[in-house]
């Protein structure tokens, strides 16, 4: 009887591992959801502007000889725009004046000004909107003053400009009355009436 026993359990434990082999036992599985979250990034923008800008100036003079500003466009396929330039203050110790100050006084003595293309920048930031193809450049015309004053400095920095450049809008065209226009696509009627 002991025999007959033994037989059935072995029996019967060999079907169950079989059984779970063929059907695997739900009890040990488990599902989940994971979430699957995509990120694409603008395509960088291919540009150059100049390395540095060179400023000289000769002591008794308030006239100020600038380099001028390029950006190149070395893309191959998009229209690009600088949307603003500004001067940015590294604490220096030199200070950005209107260029109606009096660079003759002597509490000027460490002040400048910049205009771009005629803009002053100590009045805040230039958003020419200028536009440049693929492969193109664009000049900005840098002019500007120093204290008459000043002591003698040989190639210090006394601040940045920066430079903004965007990926320019695509552009559309259309007729009133006769007359062609052009607008940024996306632009509303009243953002390109004051344009």
């Amino acid at each position: 009887m002991q025999n007959i026993r033994k037989r059935i359990t072995t029996t019967v434990l060999i079907i169950l591992l079989l059984l779970m082999a063929a059907f695997p036992c739900a009890a040990f599985a488990q599902t989940s959801n994971v979430p699957m979250y995509l990120t694409i990034v603008a395509a960088p923008l291919e540009f150059t502007v100049t390395e540095r800008i060179q400023m000289e100036g000769v002591q008794g003079n308030d006239t100020l000889t600038i380099n001028p500003l390029v950006v190149n466009n070395i893309g191959s396929s998009d229209t690009l725009k600088v949307s603003s330039i500004a001067v940015s203050d590294i604490g220096s110790g030199w200070t950005l004046s209107a260029d109606s100050t009096d660079f003759t006084a002597a509490e000027n003595a460490k002040a400048y000004s910049i205009s771009c293309d005629g803009n002053d920048l100590s009045a805040g930031t230039y958003a020419p909107g200028t536009t440049i193809d693929p492969q193109g450049n664009v000049e900005f015309a840098l002019t500007g003053k120093v204290g008459t004053q000043s002591e003698l400095l040989t190639d210090g920095s006394i601040a940045n400009l920066v430079v903004t450049v965007e990926k320019a809008a695509a552009l559309i065209s259309f007729t009133i009355d006769g007359t062609s226009y052009q607008a940024e696509e996306g632009m509303t009627w009243s953002e390109w009436c004051n344009s």
